[in-house]
């Protein structure tokens, strides 16, 4: 394999790009309601397959039954291997693309041209009206956004946020647009009973149903995200057992916790951190007894690296309350503050005559 080849996968500037979206349609569109949605791939690594010299370099030799040598060879691309990622995000990225460009498409009526999916979809799941819609600031770079609001993915799930405008039906086109770019990826190439194998849905239909009629809350890689309050926050289940996680880490003090342990707990809390940046600076001790306990398949946690714990107990709090998304967006500045130095002190300008001098002396 070679990485540099590949395309890169990061979770957090997903998210992030999605959120920027979401607040510079609020931005433009004020009073209107902004819809998600969205869908997985059913079985996506396994829709890929190895070429055939490619399969021959991932084959294994066991021994088995009457002490015969067997090759264990797989076709398909698997769950778990590195460049996997990389290669279906490629296919789940064309899906998107096209998602897009039908969403902006004038002739496309999803009444007329209807996918094999469309029924899946229920009446868009709306706030109350007396929610106030929050407001959002100016940003500092351009997303992009339009009346014809975005799709988005990262691996195999494909989201989107749809502006629901005067005259618009709430949410449909975005969501349709979705199911009909899966309807024609995953279409059959020969007649009805003319394909050699079977092939399933591309589509993941009870996901489908539970998470791709439009909404103004919506769980979106991890998240709960609220269009109408522009709040994202950590839903209840992960607060839950995460906290719970965390208090058992903290009830081992002079056991051996095991190397599963603590790996699973530094990667729910990054995933905490993707939103509140400033817990990166406290999961670097946790990162040392990570690979201490590789190298020994488990350690003891030392005092030091308790305290970081403890203080992760009040980041989920935070999480689960919800974090406006102003707060997470680049947004053009309204302080400004320019410094200088001073040869008396330490001055500064904060947008008016006023400066603040420090001594030497000072205390």
């Amino acid at each position: 394999m070679i990485g540099d080849e590949l395309t890169p996968c990061r979770y957090g500037f997903a998210l992030l790009r999605f959120l920027h979206k979401i607040a510079a349609l609020r931005a433009i569109y004020p009073a209107a309601r902004i819809l998600l949605s969205k869908f997985d791939f059913k079985w996506a690594y396994r829709r890929v397959h190895f070429r055939a010299e490619l399969a021959l370099q991932r084959c294994i030799t066991t021994r088995g039954l009457g002490r015969r040598d067997l090759a264990l060879l797989y076709l398909r691309t698997t769950f778990g291997g590195s460049p996997c990622p990389s290669i279906f995000s490629e296919i789940s990225k064309t899906v998107t693309d096209l998602t897009n460009a039908i969403i902006r498409c004038s002739d496309y009526d999803p009444a007329s041209f209807p996918s094999h999916y469309s029924h899946l979809l229920g009446p868009a799941k709306v706030e109350p009206d007396n929610v106030p819609l929050a407001a959002a600031s100016s940003l500092m770079v351009n997303p992009e956004a339009d009346k014809f609001g975005t799709a988005d993915v990262f691996l195999d799930d494909i989201f989107s946020a749809i502006p629901q405008l005067d005259g618009d039906s709430p949410g449909d086109r975005g969501a349709q647009a979705a199911l009909l770019a899966l309807d024609v990826l995953g279409r059959p190439l020969l007649p009805v009973g003319g394909e050699s194998l079977p092939r399933d849905k591309v589509l993941a239909i009870n996901e489908a149903i539970a998470e791709g009629t439009p909404a103004e809350r919506l769980i979106v890689l991890g998240w709960m995200i609220d269009t109408r309050r522009l709040l994202i926050s950590l839903p209840t289940d992960k607060f839950t057992a995460w906290t719970a996680n965390i208090n058992n880490l903290l009830l081992s003090k002079g056991r051996c916790v095991e190397l599963r342990t603590l790996e699973t707990m530094v990667g729910q809390l990054q995933h905490v951190a993707n939103i509140m940046v400033q817990g990166n600076h406290f999961l670097g001790r946790l990162g040392s007894a990570v690979l201490r306990a590789n190298k020994f398949k488990g350690t003891r946690l030392y005092s030091e690296e308790t305290k970081d714990p403890v203080l992760w107990k009040d980041f989920p709090v935070i999480a689960h309350t919800g974090i406006n998304l102003n707060l997470l967006t680049t947004r053009e500045p309204n302080k400004i503050l320019r410094t200088d130095a001073c040869e008396h002190g330490l001055g500064g300008w904060l947008g008016a005559s006023r400066s603040l001098c420090i001594s030497e002396g000072a205390s």
